[in-house]
């Protein structure tokens, strides 16, 4: 099985019910045009493997007109509630380190709570909507200080 594949299927698994709930339905054989075609203009990918299998990965293109996007983040739903995000995010906040004045653009099915909970949880502010999408925005230098907190596990300040 090619990482292609296993995206697509980590991507089906994860991203079924969403579309569902948005009147739409998840096609693999799309998915996996779209992903080479993303590919082919530059998206790259940081992925986690777990006993020889991917748990999680996030896709993003690197910035243009200033900001970076974030086309796909997935965790399998078996590591849900896990720690598997914090290398992950480790990964990402060391791929960002040459773009701190970038903006970073992402998004999250409007069913999707635990996505939009990530989102605010790293600070993330909301932008606005579009497709059934929540659209969000953090600059790069904050995301960045936040992530690396969160993938040592040091908790954030409290909010006075």
């Amino acid at each position: 099985m090619t990482l292609s594949d296993e995206i697509v299927a980590l991507d089906q698994v994860n991203m079924t019910p969403h579309l569902r709930s948005a009147g739409e339905t998840f096609d693999p054989a799309r998915r996996r045009v779209d992903l080479a075609r993303e590919l082919a203009q530059g998206a790259r990918l940081l992925t986690l493997r777990r006993h020889d299998a991917l748990v999680a990965y996030l896709e993003y293109l690197p910035p243009h007109d200033g900001a970076l996007r974030v086309k796909s983040l997935q965790v399998h739903p078996a590591h849900h509630g896990t720690a598997v995000l914090r290398p992950l995010l480790a990964q990402a906040a060391d791929a960002m380190d040459g773009w701190p004045d970038a903006l970073l653009q992402s998004g999250a099915h409007a069913s999707n709570a635990a996505s939009i909970r990530l989102h605010r949880g790293l600070g993330f502010r909301w932008v606005g909507e579009r497709d059934g999408r929540f659209l969000f925005e953090a600059k790069v230098a904050v995301l960045r200080s936040t992530l690396l907190r969160f993938s040592s596990g040091t908790p954030r300040a409290a909010t006075p």
